[in-house]
């Protein structure tokens, strides 16, 4: 992925002569970086996160391969160290199936967010561009004006911009934390519905996940506040629970949690599509109470959610905070 400094578009922009007061260039260019800066700042941090999990992807999956004697756990660790060291993808894909399918579920969630960085860059851009021919029209200020425009328009970073988000429907600029994407997948649209008012396909999975979906009635404790069992869906580890929808849906988002009187817990939550896995978290423990996750994907009927013991289902007392999807 590229990088870019958060002040390289009004660095290629700057002007000599910017004016000064109220309704100014300087004003509107200071309005604009800020927007901006957010919007790279918070792709920024997403990247980051995605290589985290691949990195405690790659890790689980090396201790499992070491555990079962699998061959694999060479090439997996030898993996976890050129990861580290690279931090992306490598130039020829993997024929470890294992390392194969982590490599495939980050490149994306990857191409999902630099389609959306885009999306955002590209309404910023028009927004601004807009302000600055407003602006241009004042007799002061034409000249200034007119060089902003043309260094703005044909800088690299917005020149990418339009183009990746052809055919897609402008965000608001200001936004700064979108929802994954793919490039083929259309924007989710339309209100965000209650997960726990859907009735599920089916339920797979021990006795105390089968009882938390069926039976739970009593409320929770998560970040020192209590929460009804309208606002959760109690998923101890070890099962999964499969819907099927009449018509297609293109997002999901929630919050994975661990109950505050866990001792030893330890769930990874996995979501799937008819796509296949689209979603992994990282450990949710006593220690790390909370992986939230906000995902569009490609239109889909099935929809599955697992919580994965990690290695042991004692004391997993997880659960999906205030699950929805449209």
């Amino acid at each position: 992925m590229r990088r870019y400094p958060l002040i390289v578009l009004f660095q290629l922009a700057a002007c000599t002569l910017a004016l000064a007061g109220d309704g100014s260039l300087a004003d509107l260019r200071s309005s604009y970086q800020a927007q901006l800066d957010k919007i790279i700042e918070a792709n920024s941090a997403t990247m980051t996160s995605l290589g985290e999990q691949v990195t405690s992807a790659l890790t689980r999956a090396e201790e499992a391969a070491k555990k079962s004697n699998d061959p694999s756990s060479a090439a997996l660790s030898a993996e976890i160290e050129r990861w580290k060291s690279e931090g992306d993808l490598p130039a020829e894909p993997s024929q470890v199936p294992a390392i194969a399918k982590i490599h495939q579920i980050y490149r994306t969630q990857k191409a999902a967010k630099t389609a959306e960085r885009n999306r955002l860059i590209a309404a910023w851009y028009r927004t601004y561009d807009a302000k600055l021919a407003e602006l241009g029209s004042k007799a002061e200020a034409v000249d200034e004006v007119k060089e902003e425009r043309e260094k703005i328009g044909g800088s690299f970073m917005v020149k990418e911009a339009l183009e990746g988000a052809k055919n897609q429907p402008d965000p608001k600029p200001s936004e700064t934390k979108p929802a994954a994407t793919t490039p083929s997948a259309p924007v989710a649209a339309g209100p965000w519905k209650d997960l726990k008012k859907v009735k599920w396909e089916s339920l797979d999975g021990n006795d105390y996940f089968k009882g938390g979906m069926t039976t739970w009635k009593d409320p929770i404790k998560f970040g020192g506040k209590e929460y009804k069992v309208r606002d959760i869906m109690y998923t101890h580890g070890g099962g999964s629970v499969t819907y099927k929808f009449p018509t297609p849906i293109t997002a999901l988002k929630g919050t994975g949690c661990m109950e505050e009187r866990t001792g030893q817990g330890n769930v990874v939550f996995i979501i799937e599509t008819d796509e296949g896995e689209v979603f992994r978290s990282k450990p949710v423990t006593k220690d790390h109470t909370a992986e939230p996750f906000d995902l569009t994907f490609k239109p889909t009927t099935k929809l599955v959610i697992k919580s994965d013991p990690n290695g042991g289902a004692q004391e997993d007392w997880a659960f999906l905070l205030k699950p929805e999807y449209r």
